[in-house]
């Protein structure tokens, strides 16, 4: 908890008084050639770093991070490494988007899950299970933090992997009364539901 609140400090430290927070603020990237004589650098008791930059990564005029590089030697960075570093932070913003939608899907795919009264579960596209809601505790078959080859529900179901769930309509269960249905959502995940067989 007390590292956890540290953590939190530094942050909100960094981005009010430091580098990153003006980088943040302005949009732009920040140069610090030499921390020791820029005011907007921020030590927090590392002495190690003499030269740092900053660079935002935007999508459609919103910084959705920062891209920071440090050296230890004073005045190793120039104008030609921030050039540089902004022209890095251009291609990587896009995969950081995608990285956020994909992050806030499953999110919100996991809040479904859980409000869901029949057994029902969400994996990512690695098959990696993310949530497991108490109904489909209950049967045991598949287990928080682990990845679909490790529960019953290739077994169950048919599948050979996390790609194969994406049949329409429902899915009979081999050996237990439910019938499975799959909400895919590519680069996300995929939510599997249990209905009672009728």
């Amino acid at each position: 908890g007390l590292f956890a609140e540290v953590s939190d400090h530094k942050v909100r430290t960094v981005m009010a008084e430091g580098l990153a927070g003006w980088v943040y603020r302005h949009r732009q990237g920040g140069l610090a050639s030499d921390t020791t004589l820029d005011e907007r650098w921020v030590s927090m008791g590392d002495t190690s770093i003499g030269s740092a930059l900053v660079v935002p990564l935007m999508i459609r005029r919103t910084v959705i991070g920062l891209l920071s590089v440090h050296h230890t030697e004073r005045g190793f960075f120039r104008e030609a490494h921030l050039a540089t570093a902004a022209e890095l932070a251009q291609l990587m913003a896009p995969l950081f988007e995608i990285a956020l939608i994909t992050e806030s899907s499953i999110a919100a795919m996991s809040t479904l899950c859980r409000s869901s009264l029949g057994p029902s579960t969400v994996l990512d596209w690695k098959g990696d299970v993310k949530v497991v809601n108490e109904a489909m505790k209950q049967l045991d078959i598949v287990w928080e933090g682990v990845n679909l080859s490790q529960t019953l529900l290739p077994k169950e179901l048919g599948l050979g992997q996390i790609v194969d769930c994406n049949w329409v309509g429902s899915r009979k269960m081999a050996s237990l009364p439910y019938e499975a249905r799959a909400t895919a959502f590519r680069g996300s995940g995929v939510w599997i539901q249990f209905d009672k067989c009728a």
